[in-house]
């Protein structure tokens, strides 16, 4: 199974698309179950359904997510570099080990928390 990884990645990489299988899909029943056992032309079918729905993530569906998903591909195999120190904040340079993209996680201060003022001693 391991071998076909790179036609995967190929069926889902190329950009041409058919939209027209939309219909297709909504007719099947969600329970049925689909063959295993897939040609390139099954697979390219698959992205071409697929494909048209996989959009970046916005800030707020990052945040919502923890930052744990790349905002190009939504694969969890991500890797954060050490934080830089900035002004009014820190970034956190991140790379996608799937899609190859790269941003910058910005983290604001935004208050404090808990504060507690000990008794004057006499």
């Amino acid at each position: 199974m391991i071998k076909d990884i790179d036609i995967i990645k190929e069926a889902f990489d190329s950009s041409t698309v058919d939209t027209s299988l939309w219909d297709e899909i909504d007719q099947k029943d969600p329970g049925e179950r689909i063959n295993v056992s897939m040609t390139v032309a099954d697979l390219r079918t698959i992205r071409d359904i697929i494909r048209p729905a996989r959009t970046k993530l916005t800030d707020e569906q990052y945040v919502i997510h923890n930052g744990n998903l790349c905002p190009n591909c939504r694969s969890r195999n991500i890797n954060a570099f050490p934080p830089e120190t900035q002004d009014f904040g820190i970034d956190v340079r991140t790379e996608c080990e799937c899609c190859g993209a790269t941003w910058t996680e910005t983290y604001s201060l935004i208050g404090y928390d808990n504060l507690e003022i000990p008794s004057k001693k006499k």
